[in-house]
């Protein structure tokens, strides 16, 4: 392949494996240049050359073992116009991805399974991926799409990211973790897998994520219903033991307080990330505000994290002895409110019903995905050329 798909392409020949082979030669490259900000000469040849790649693989409709590399290759595709905001032909690439789907299904019955795999991510991947298969459940819930039974295949020797977390989500999602059965079901994964990391399909109507998540939620709050996860009396027991034996008597009030810094999942040569972090000594004010008032503040976050200075009322969590998966649960749960930063460690405390107050946030389309109980406070970004802020509809 790599002697031969480059020079098929240049042929224009019509081999489809190949033309896909050198798009996913290029994408790292692309990827790389779109987060340093290269977007010069260079970067568009790079991207014209991979749309060009894509569009000869996508329109060879696949089989279905080909599936999985088919619908890779349509995200790739649709990410290159939602970096040009190019957002109606995004809509449009994945409104063609599920009709096709839709039409593979019932073509061979698949339908006829009432199944859905949920991408195996939604464990491995980064804490607030969840939000998504909340909002996925609860569109459900409120009639906007068919009754599907959602499963997951889990291999018990995969590092899962929140364990604890993810046991909440067996209530709605079965998970599958025997190895056998893992093995005959994973053909149908490859066919069932619902793409709602990219976008959203309900009411015969495609929407990307963060706007179909903003939609379910507002009508949730409209129709007043309860959050979907609720705490269980023994997260509930051991979480107060463990609070009480860091100095916060039982009863007590606290906030936890997020802020994202670069040290978790930040690639060293990238812009795209840096954005999204801030600075944990601006939260002093806001800190010393809860426990005047009584309060207390727990920091959450990794031990990477800079470490807070010694307040009264404020335990820096992060760098605590008692971090845990099940503890982290408890604390985004319980906390009266959470003040948050462009990370997803806050939709832990969003999916338990708890309320949010979003800072220093980019990007700001993330407002979509909060709800009525919520505040929201957008990063300011300075327009160079005409040296002022950008007003809220230029952001």
């Amino acid at each position: 392949m790599t002697l031969l798909a480059p020079l098929a392409v240049h042929l224009k020949i019509n081999w489809p494996e190949a033309h896909l082979f050198v798009a996913n030669k290029f994408l790292p490259k692309y990827y790389k240049m779109y987060r340093q900000s290269s977007c010069g000469k260079l970067f568009k040849r790079i991207e014209e050359k991979i749309i060009a790649c894509l569009e000869k693989y996508i329109a060879a409709e696949p089989n279905l073992d080909e599936i999985p590399d088919w619908l890779n290759a349509n995200y790739n595709y649709g990410m290159i116009f939602f970096h040009r905001c190019d957002f109606a032909k995004y809509i449009h690439i994945f409104q063609n991805v599920e009709k096709f789907r839709q039409a593979m299904m019932k073509n061979h019955q698949l339908d006829k399974l009432d199944i859905e795999f949920i991408p195996l991510y939604f464990a491995t991947g980064s804490v607030g991926i969840p939000e998504n298969l909340e909002a996925y459940i609860k569109a459900e819930m409120l009639g906007w799409r068919a009754h599907k039974k959602l499963i997951l295949l889990l291999d018990p020797k995969i590092s899962v990211t929140n364990r604890c977390y993810l046991g909440y989500w067996s209530r709605y999602v079965t998970i599958i973790s025997d190895l056998q059965l893992i093995k005959l079901l994973s053909p149908l994964e490859k066919c069932l897998t619902a793409p709602i990391g990219w976008s959203m399909s309900f009411h015969e109507k495609i929407l990307i994520s963060h706007i179909a998540i903003g939609i379910i939620q507002g009508r949730w709050d409209q129709e007043q219903r309860p959050p979907l996860l609720t705490l269980s009396d023994e997260d509930y027991e051991r979480g107060w033991k463990c609070l009480k034996s860091l100095g916060i008597p039982q009863g007590a009030w606290f906030v936890c307080l997020h802020v994202r810094e670069a040290g978790w999942n930040d690639d060293v040569d990238s812009n795209a990330s840096n954005c999204r972090n801030a600075d944990i000594t601006t939260y002093v004010p806001a800190i010393k505000t809860i426990t005047a008032r009584g309060g207390w503040v727990i920091r959450l976050g990794d031990p990477t994290m800079t470490p807070l200075p010694k307040m009264p009322q404020v335990i820096d969590y992060a760098h605590s002895d008692v971090k845990s998966d099940w503890m982290d649960v408890f604390l985004c749960a319980e906390c009266r409110f959470c003040i948050a930063t462009s990370s997803g460690l806050f939709t832990l405390s969003s999916a338990f019903g708890v309320p949010i107050v979003a800072t220093n946030f980019l990007p700001p389309y993330a407002m979509y995905c909060l709800s009525c109980r919520d505040l929201f406070l957008p990063r300011l970004c300075w327009f160079k050329g005409k040296n002022r802020f950008l007003n809220f509809k230029e952001l």
